[in-house]
């Protein structure tokens, strides 16, 4: 997903910062992280971004995004870009990307 990378460089500058005497604090975290390292990306995915809401106090925003009320509408953006893709084959436009989102964003 965006910014991964970046989120888990954040945990990982935090735990240095934090010291070699107090990496304990962190412990959790740690384990957090390292119980995800034998699944798909997509749960290591899951597991850095609960490890990033905690270090950061941003947690509700990821449950937030995670809420039934956002899958809703992740479902109906996917939905809209089908929708529109399948309007644009029936016109019997060419398919070209550039023409497609042009497209887009006329019905938009």
């Amino acid at each position: 997903s965006k910014h991964i990378k970046q989120k888990l460089r954040l945990i990982t500058k935090i735990i240095k910062d934090k010291g070699i005497d107090n990496y304990g604090d962190y412990t959790h975290i740690l384990l957090l992280l390292a119980s995800h390292g034998n699944v798909c990306n997509v749960m290591k995915e899951v597991a850095i971004l609960n490890a990033y809401g905690l270090m950061t106090d941003k947690l509700s925003d990821y449950v937030e995004s995670q809420s039934l009320k956002q899958q809703i509408y992740k479902v109906l953006r996917d939905y809209r870009i089908l929708l529109v893709e399948t309007l644009f084959h029936q016109f019997g436009m060419e398919n070209n990307t550039h023409y497609i989102a042009g497209f887009h964003n006329e019905l938009a």
